[in-house]
């Protein structure tokens, strides 16, 4: 009588594990789509200067290297920024 006792434990274990799992790489992957404080920065910057992506630096770094660093193309970035559509 004690082994289902057992396999229900054991399978509820399992379900705890793959959940936690499951909650520990969602919010990694969350954390990824998240812009960086940079890249806001670069943002309000790059409005300010009329959206010339060249008169841009943060922290000693480019616009572009700012970009970068979150994943996007220069293009992708401005757009993000609100200045191409």
């Amino acid at each position: 009588m004690e082994k289902p006792i057992e396999i229900v434990a054991i399978f509820l274990i399992g379900v705890v594990i793959i959940v936690a799992i499951a909650i520990f790489f969602s919010s990694k992957y969350r954390s990824n789509l998240l812009p960086s404080g940079e890249l806001e920065k670069a943002c309000l910057e790059l409005m300010k200067v009329g959206c010339n992506e060249n008169e841009v630096n943060i922290d000693g770094k480019s616009f572009e290297e700012v970009c970068k660093e979150n994943g996007l193309d220069v293009k992708e970035c401005k757009r993000h920024c609100g200045c191409e559509w």
